[in-house]
């Protein structure tokens, strides 16, 4: 778990920047936490599961000429789970979306500014698996921000968890389920079993 610089005192891409020095600090301290640098998830919920979409979509290259070594990382993790996540922020229609998105990003409206924190816009062949989860009884984030998502990682046959050139994975509950619904069932505990299998350690 993160903490991060957070709306509305905080705007878009404050939270970004501060998610991806998260994974820089995790992989550059990585002997330290006794971990595999290269076999790093991310798991986020809501604004969270936007957040961990740009970690796996954005480029996340460090800087060489940094004297920060930390800096210097990588941010891009290699697999994300991403429950009911913004993905695409302008396409945001319900009122309580609105309004979170109206927090999060700057208060002067700019269409490039939305693109460029949409995870969909960013999605590219060499990103890792996903697994989107979400129900279309969400009256905060539409239903559609998943779909879209899926479909642009479709697109460009992001590879699965046995490396094929398949879908992105998209895990989607139908029949009207709300967020408290999803809670109840267990999808949180069960995304964080699928984040360990993939990377072999259960």
């Amino acid at each position: 778990m993160i903490t991060h610089r957070a709306a509305p005192r905080f705007h878009y891409p404050a939270a970004v920047e501060d998610a991806q020095r998260a994974v820089r600090f995790v992989r550059y301290h990585a002997a330290r936490y006794g971990i595999d640098k290269d076999r790093i998830g991310a798991f986020g919920a809501s604004s969270g599961g936007h957040l961990v979409s740009m970690l796996g979509t954005l480029d996340g290259k460090g800087r060489a000429a940094t004297e920060d070594p930390v800096e210097r990382q990588s941010s891009k993790v290699q697999c994300v789970v991403a429950l009911y996540p913004v993905t695409d922020p302008a396409k945001v229609d319900t009122s309580n979306g609105l309004q979170a998105i109206t927090s999060f990003m700057p208060a002067r409206f700019d269409l490039d500014r939305f693109r460029e924190a949409a995870p969909v816009t960013h999605v590219t062949a060499d990103d890792p698996p996903f697994l989107l989860i979400h129900g279309d009884g969400d009256k905060t984030v539409p239903f559609n921000q998943s779909e879209l998502m899926e479909a642009a990682l479709k697109n460009v046959k992001v590879p699965v968890k046995d490396g094929s050139r398949a879908s992105a994975v998209g895990v989607r509950s139908r029949g009207v389920v709300s967020r408290r619904e999803m809670g109840r069932s267990g999808w949180r505990r069960r995304c964080c079993l699928g984040l360990a299998g993939y990377f072999g350690t259960v």
